[in-house]
C-alpha cells in the first residue's frame, strides 16, 4: 500500500502545474518539511553548493514571475512561465560556502584566492541542485501539493530582485492547484494552454 502511494505521488510530480489557488497558503509545518527536503538531501561530501531561497512574499514572487518571459512559441513570440506564481516559490542559487568545507592546503587556498572553481564543481553543483529539486518535487507531491520547475528566466533581473550577486540556477513553484482549471492553462492568460508530452521510458535491468 505504501509503495503504491509513492508511485502515485511520483506520477503526479511529473506534471508541471501552471495555475494556482492563491486564496490559500501553505501552513508553516509543511514549509518546514519542504525546507528539510532541500537542505538535508545528499550532495557530494555534503558540500554546500547552492543556497535555496523559499519565497512566499507575493510582491517578490510577482517580480520574479515577470523575469520568466522565455517560453518560446513557434511564431517567435514568448510567454511567461506561470508555474512561478505558486503559493511558494523556491529559487536555487549558487553558493560558494563549500570553500569553507575544503581542506586548508596550499592548492585550495590558492584556488580560492584566484576565485576560480575546479571544473568538477560545476558538475557537482548541477547534480546537487538536481537532487534537491527532485526531493522537493516528490516531498511536495506526498504532502498533496503540485509543482512546476522553470529554467527560462532572466538571471540578472532575479539577482537584482533578490539583492544577491550569486547566480540563480532553477526556480520551482510549489503550491495548491486551481482545481477549476486545466493544470496547463496559464495562470494569468486563460486562452493560452501550455503544450505537454508523454514520457515513455523503461529502465534497463541487469538481473541474475
Amino acid at each position: 500500500m505504501f509503495g503504491s502511494m509513492i508511485e502515485k505521488a511520483v506520477h503526479k510530480s511529473q506534471h508541471c502545474q501552471r495555475n494556482w489557488d492563491l486564496s490559500k497558503s501553505i501552513p508553516e509545518e509543511d514549509l518546514q518539511v519542504l525546507e528539510t527536503s532541500i537542505t538535508a538531501c545528499p550532495s557530494k561530501q555534503n558540500y554546500v553548493l547552492y543556497q535555496p531561497w523559499m519565497i512566499t512574499h507575493r510582491e517578490t514572487i510577482d517580480k520574479i514571475y515577470h523575469a520568466t518571459d522565455g517560453f518560446m512559441l513557434p511564431d517567435g513570440t514568448s510567454k511567461t512561465n506561470s508555474q512561478t506564481l505558486a503559493n511558494l516559490l523556491v529559487v536555487f542559487v549558487e553558493s560558494d560556502a563549500y570553500w569553507d568545507q575544503l581542506p586548508r592546503n596550499k592548492e585550495v587556498l590558492e584556488s580560492k584566492q584566484s576565485g576560480k572553481e575546479h571544473p568538477s564543481v560545476e558538475v557537482q553543483r548541477n547534480l546537487a541542485i538536481g537532487i534537491a529539486s527532485g526531493y522537493l518535487n516528490l516531498t511536495a507531491s506526498l504532502l498533496g501539493y503540485s509543482t512546476g520547475c522553470c529554467t527560462c528566466f532572466n538571471g540578472h533581473d532575479i539577482k537584482t530582485i533578490l539583492k544577491t550577486n550569486k547566480e540563480p540556477r532553477l526556480l520551482m513553484g510549489v503550491g495548491i492547484p486551481d482545481k477549476t482549471r486545466s493544470r496547463r492553462e496559464h495562470h494569468k492568460e486563460k486562452d493560452f494552454v501550455f503544450p505537454t508530452f508523454n514520457k515513455e521510458m523503461k529502465a534497463i535491468r541487469i538481473v541474475d
